[in-house]
């Protein structure tokens, strides 16, 4: 990968760890989804109001990685298949679990090396709009409001812009600006999630309400 390495070191031993090793396996080639692309994939899915059947979002996942154009998934053998199947299973209870706790409790996954603070928050913006598009007509009572617009502005924002920053001063990897770009970012997205979060939530309240 040409990415720097993700800020995944508090995720050993854990189901993500897993995913990270297989994303990094060296039969594993030509990714077109990026590790922050799919935590931001998996978030929109773990936030918003459905969740396809796994075997679908983790077949999209796993397509998306492109393997050498056969467009075909890549397992040793079935039990590495089961393997990381569980592992993506399992992530998306942690997430769920995240989303059930504290607003510390959930941790972004992005590109980012530390020694530079250079940050890619635009690829996990991008994996968390493609989990909306990837089921959409259920986003759209938040894509409709005006509050709900406000609180994804953010990763439209960091798409849209991510092409059009680049400090040669950083190891030759795209950071953007403030808010977006350094721990501001991290902390970005952190709260995009958790406001799209609570924002489902408040909204299946108000519609359980009106039923009486």
């Amino acid at each position: 990968m040409t990415d720097p390495d993700p800020d995944i070191g508090w995720a050993y031993g854990t189901p993500l760890y897993t995913i990270v090793e297989y994303f990094y396996d060296e039969e594993t080639i030509d990714e077109e989804m990026s590790l922050p692309e799919m935590d931001g994939f998996m978030t929109a899915l773990a936030v918003g109001p459905t969740r396809p059947a796994p075997e679908l979002w983790i077949r999209k996942i796993l397509i998306s990685l492109n393997f050498d154009g056969k467009k075909q998934p890549w397992f040793r053998d079935e039990a590495h298949r089961n393997t990381i199947h569980t592992a993506f299973i399992n992530r998306m209870t942690e997430l769920d679990s995240a989303f059930a706790g504290r607003f510390e409790d959930y941790h972004p996954v992005v590109s980012w090396r530390p020694e530079s603070d250079a940050v890619r928050v635009e690829q996990w913006a991008q994996g968390f709009l493609d989990g909306i598009r990837f089921v959409e007509w259920p986003w759209l009572p938040m894509l409709e409001s005006f509050r709900g617009r406000t609180i994804l502005r953010p990763a439209v924002e960091c798409e849209a812009l991510g092409d059009e920053w680049f400090d040669e001063d950083r190891e030759g990897h795209p950071v953007l600006p403030p808010p977006y770009g350094g721990a501001e970012g991290v902390e970005t997205l952190r709260t995009l999630a958790w406001e799209t979060a609570l924002w489902w939530r408040n909204h299946r309240q108000d519609n359980v309400v009106s039923l009486h």
